[in-house]
């Protein structure tokens, strides 16, 4: 398992993260990536966080066209059409709830499909003959 931010603005980058707890050195860490001893840790994302970083998008975007617009040409026409559309920013909280919703749902129906794969998986390898577990098959001649 792997914990890491798919962050869009810097207050969001690093608040989750990928750990090797016996890792003391750059190869170590890298090394036990490899094998997967590997666990996730920081802080999960949030819906507060989420609408948090739309808003500094969208803010960030105003203000860089604002910016620009004073050359005219087309961060003029951004800027006018981005005005058009001010008035819909209170719904942002709406649509970055929906978004939530539909990460989270995505996110349990693949920890429960990954789950039952592991588990059958295990299933079958502890399936054998009469005698107990069978011998992990070798290349050995």
């Amino acid at each position: 398992m792997v914990g890491g931010s798919d962050a869009h603005t810097l207050p969001s980058v690093a608040r989750a993260f990928t750990v090797v707890p016996a890792a003391r050195t750059r190869e170590e860490f890298l090394a036990g990536l490899r094998r997967g001893f590997t666990l996730p840790a920081g802080r999960s994302g949030s819906y507060a966080r989420l609408t948090a970083d739309v808003a500094r998008i969208a803010a960030g975007a105003y203000r860089e066209n604002a910016r620009l617009a004073r050359e005219g040409g087309a961060a003029a026409w951004r800027l006018a059409v981005m005005g058009a559309v001010a008035p819909l920013l209170p719904l942002l909280p709406l649509v970055t709830a929906g978004i939530f919703l539909h990460e989270q749902l995505f996110a349990r129906r693949h920890d429960r499909l990954l789950r039952d794969a592991t588990t059958r998986r295990r299933r079958r390898s502890a399936a054998s003959g009469p005698f107990g577990p069978a011998a992990a098959p070798t290349l050995a001649r």
